[in-house]
C-alpha cells in the first residue's frame, strides 16, 4: 500500500508497518509507526501514546481491507 509520510514529503510503497517506542521523542513523539519495504524503514507518523499509534495502525489496516491504493495520516 502506498502511504504518505507524516511530514507529507515522501510517498512510500510499504509492505509492512510497525508500532514502536520512540526514545527521546518529546511529549508528542513518544511512539512511532514505521513503514517498511525490504530493508528500508521510514517513519510514517509520531504519536503521544501507544494507544494512538495502534489506532492509526488500525485505520491503515481498514484502508488495506477496503482496497484503497493510498493512505494519508489524519494528522
Amino acid at each position: 500500500m502506498w502511504v504518505m509520510s507524516y511530514d507529507k514529503k515522501q510517498l512510500i510503497d510499504a509492505e509492512r508497518f510497525t508500532v514502536q517506542k520512540n526514545i527521546g521523542g518529546g511529549q508528542d513523539k513518544k511512539w512511532a509507526i514505521s513503514a517498511g519495504k525490504r530493508t528500508l524503514e521510514y517513519i510514517f507518523g509520531y504519536y503521544p501514546d501507544e494507544e494512538s499509534a495502534k489506532a492509526e495502525l488500525k485505520r491503515i489496516c481498514d484502508a488495506i481491507g477496503e482496497g484503497k491504493p493510498c493512505y494519508t495520516s489524519a494528522k
